[in-house]
């Protein structure tokens, strides 16, 4: 925690250091899913708790991996570490 307070206290006034989260594209998620990217359009159609998480920055989507490996860990729809 030390570190990220002192990477604030370098940044200019008015400046939000940003998480080390990095977003996805719908290509990366297809891929990391090994899924067609027509099956990540779909399944983000379905809406909120039924189709994978993303969020959307205008007309992007973006996905959290973590949150996709989750959302399908609590459907038990059989991704195994």
């Amino acid at each position: 925690m030390k570190e990220h307070q002192s990477n604030q206290e370098n940044q200019a006034p008015g400046r939000v250091s940003l998480p080390d989260k990095k977003w996805m594209t719908v290509s990366e998620i297809a891929a990391f899913l090994s899924v067609p990217k027509s099956w990540i359009y779909q399944r983000t159609q379905l809406g909120p708790g039924v189709g994978i998480p993303f969020v959307k920055f205008g007309k992007y989507l973006r996905f959290d991996a973590d949150e996709v490996i989750e959302f399908f860990k609590s459907k038990g729809m059989g991704y195994h570490d």
